[in-house]
């Protein structure tokens, strides 16, 4: 023993000396001058290899080495420098260490470089240029736009880093790279707050829903909140599956959650402790019987020996069928904690949480059979029991069951395995059969699904209303709401190619006037009102205004105004108007910012269309009982609270 000991001994020491002789030796030739064995040393002094970590001597080293032209010093340097990770964020410094090591071919700079065109980042914002070293960095890479992302995202904080970074994760995703949770998260919210990539809720619920099952991450409770509140992307609307799930972020701190719910019950509360923020909103939601609130509320009273508290609440998570309360309080009849001890008790819950397959309670019921406590006793379900736990990698429990195996015979544990068998299949059943009644309570709801929302307006007294067709196509019923009432629409017709829809409403309405011109005037004033996200948004109309910045559309589609107006989903079907109250066009789409970096290699800044209003002239000339119905142009004797009376005239348009 002692020759071995003698020999593990020596092994280390020449490990040991061996590391001691290699930094002495790297040390030397970097005073030398070698520019290998300085990066080598700055990387020993700042990870700590072979000597202490000493930031100050790694700083020094790292800068002789990049000096002397050395790349990978070059690009480390750049790095820090770009990230402030251990010296002082400087751009002008990391663009001219980066461009060195990046002319050297060393990848990673070349993307960072990229990286810091494509943000405007310490440099004018160069797309050009980013196109550049982002084809240079993927000579050396066959995944790049993750690499971009992974660059993108390390400039967390940087003006308009979540577009790039939403723009990035859809291509890398188009072209099949591999994403991780996180970053499939992140591209969920890119589409969700429609940074960088166009806003699509269903889009974004199907990245969530792709790691909602295999991640912890907060921000998902909340996003499943704003779904069910708000019945977004074809979600039911169901308010307390949203304030569960803005609760959910909330206990975590999560901010955005916390605002929406001192909305929502209009009060904002003031933490003084820590923790003590965290224990209001699981308060908040136990007070609204929601289950695992009042599961984690009786868990905060029994660690505070607030025992009769920690029973009452155990008591309204367990009647909801919560399996760690029913547990709980098995624990708490058990230990006498609070209430006088009792076994019968302790096995009636610990039963009900075995039942629902608690691995924990399943164990725990294996020890009162074992011990015949608050039942006869009972080895063969004893076994059974330990067994089920077993399954589940219960280690205490896998030694009970070895334990008791050996007081039983061959026949009686092939029975308690049979036992558990049956065990098991009666949890499985309890199981599917709750899933298979919320499922059936989901296809058996009358509620309708709003599939599109958008904007139209009423161009005659009668309730005819133009829109867009992609707002309405395949809807199968159509709502409009004017001042909070609610009229069914038909639709008349459409034209596909122009993406135009008229709809009948019936009643008595304020009308809008459309321009017979055929053209605009270039740099012409306009505005338009219309119903953007309304989920986000409310439902009250927005103004926008700006000019008329092109008489043609994307690629020089003559239908078409290129417009500055702001406008947002739901603007969609909306009237473009004069300064008169006239309507020269109709709000169709926002420029795809994707397509368009993929055309020009540069973003578009608010670039929108409508089309020309003579075009709408063109389907309703195809209706006679119209041409009666429309009204003369405004010219302009009569344009005080223009904007007031246009707005009576704009309609939402809801299409199930």
């Amino acid at each position: 023993m002692k020759r071995i000991l003698f020999f593990i001994f020596v092994f280390f020491f020449l490990i040991v000396s061996s590391w001691a002789s290699n930094f002495e030796e790297t040390k030397k030739k970097a005073e030398q001058g070698d520019s290998d064995a300085q990066y080598r040393l700055a990387m020993m002094y700042g990870q700590g290899q072979n000597v202490g970590i000493d930031i100050t001597r790694a700083i020094y080293w790292l800068t002789e080495a990049a000096n002397q032209e050395n790349p990978d010093a070059q690009f480390l340097f750049g790095f820090i420098y770009l990230t402030g990770d251990e010296v002082e964020k400087d751009y002008e410094k990391a663009f001219h260490w980066l461009s060195k090591a990046a002319e050297k071919g060393v990848f990673k700079a070349q993307l960072y470089l990229g990286a810091m065109y494509d943000l405007g980042s310490g440099v004018v914002q160069d797309l050009n240029m980013a196109k550049h070293w982002y084809r240079e960095a993927a000579k050396r890479d066959a995944d790049i736009e993750c690499s971009i992302y992974g660059a993108i995202n390390d400039l967390s904080g940087e003006p308009n880093y979540k577009e790039r970074i939403g723009f990035w994760l859809n291509k890398a995703y188009e072209n099949e790279c591999e994403l991780n949770f996180h970053s499939l998260q992140k591209l969920g919210e890119s589409y969700f707050y429609g940074h960088g990539v166009p806003q699509n809720y269903s889009k974004a619920l199907e990245f969530f829903g792709k790691v909602a099952d295999n991640s912890n991450y907060v921000p998902l409770y909340f996003f499943f909140g704003e779904y069910y509140y708000n019945g977004l992307a074809n979600v039911s609307k169901d308010l307390k599956k949203g304030i569960y799930g803005y609760l959910r972020a909330a206990r975590y701190g999560y901010e955005k959650a916390e605002t929406k719910l001192q909305e929502i019950f209009g009060e904002k509360s003031v933490f003084s402790l820590e923790g003590e923020k965290r224990i209001y909103w699981i308060t908040k939601g136990a007070e609204l019987e929601y289950a695992e609130f009042q599961y984690e509320l009786g868990e905060i009273k029994r660690r505070k020996k607030e025992y009769e508290q920690a029973l009452y609440w155990f008591f309204k998570a367990a009647g909801h069928g919560d399996s760690r309360a029913q547990y709980s309080l098995g624990e708490m009849y058990s230990e006498g904690e609070g209430t006088p001890k009792s076994y019968i008790e302790a096995f009636k819950w610990y039963k009900k949480a075995a039942e629902q397959g608690n691995s924990w309670a399943q164990n725990n019921l294996g020890v009162l059979y074992s011990n015949g406590h608050g039942t006869l006793q009972n080895y063969i379900s004893a076994y059974a029991w330990y067994n089920l736990s077993a399954a589940q990698d219960d280690e205490t429990a896998i030694n009970n069951r070895d334990s008791i195996s050996a007081k039983m015979t061959p026949y009686q544990i092939a029975e308690a395995q049979e036992l558990s068998r049956e065990f098991q299949n009666q949890i499985d059943t309890n199981i599917n059969t709750k899933k298979e009644f919320s499922e059936s309570n989901k296809s058996t709801s009358n509620e309708k699904e709003i599939r599109k929302a958008g904007t139209g307006f009423l161009i005659t007294k009668d309730g005819f209303i133009l829109t867009c067709n992609h707002v309405v196509e395949n809807a199968e019923s159509i709502e409009v709401l004017i001042e909070k009432k609610t009229y069914i629409a038909s639709v008349v017709c459409v034209d596909e190619s122009n993406d135009l829809a008229l709809l009948k409403i019936s009643g008595d309405f304020p009308a809008l006037a459309l321009s017979l011109k055929n053209n605009a005037e270039l740099g012409q004033k306009v505005f338009t009102i219309g119903y953007p996200n309304l989920t986000l948004q409310g439902m009250s109309e927005k103004y926008t205004d700006g000019s008329i910045s092109g008489l043609t559309g994307f690629q020089d589609d003559v239908r078409l105004y290129q417009i500055s107006v702001p406008v947002q989903p739901g603007n969609s079907g909306g009237p473009l108007l004069d300064e008169n109250g006239n309507v020269i066009g109709i709000i169709v789409a926002m420029l795809d910012a994707q397509a368009a970096f993929n055309i020009s290699g540069s973003l578009p800044q608010n670039v929108n269309y409508a089309v020309k209003s003579i075009y709408a002239q063109g389907l309703l000339s195809t209706r006679p009982e119209l041409a009666d119905k429309l009204l003369n142009e405004n010219n302009g004797l009569f344009t005080v609270n223009i904007v007031e009376k246009v707005k009576n005239c704009v309609v939402i348009i809801l299409a199930y």
